[in-house]
């Protein structure tokens, strides 16, 4: 059982950094319960920022699924307080990274 599945039954609120400790160690469940909470606010991010042009050119969930690859990738290194603290968090990353992106081809159009 992850800390989500405790927490839906109106328990104490989930540990982000248990989570994915779990996660990193190989638990499906604890990953899966990180994605299916947290992924909907992440593709809402995406989609905040993804302008017309680029949505012609790239789909929402690849960039939600390069924000979670982050997620385990530096999970180890970052530390969450709370879950608001890593939904804030994958919001931001998900901004940056569309925005990283509009930047390049802007880049590459100009040159």
């Amino acid at each position: 059982m992850t800390d989500l599945d405790s927490s839906a039954g109106g328990g104490a609120p989930p540990d982000p950094g248990r989570l994915i400790a779990q996660a990193r160690a190989g638990d499906e469940a604890a990953w899966e319960a990180l994605y299916r909470a947290c992924y909907p606010k992440v593709i809402r991010a995406v989609r905040r920022r993804l302008t017309p042009p680029l949505r012609s050119m790239f789909d929402s969930s690849d960039f939600a699924s390069d924000v979670f690859r982050s997620l385990l990738a530096e999970g180890g290194q970052l530390e969450f307080p709370s879950f608001p603290a890593l939904i804030a968090y994958l919001e931001t990353k998900a901004e940056r990274i569309v925005t990283a992106e509009h930047r390049r081809l802007q880049k590459r159009g100009a040159s």
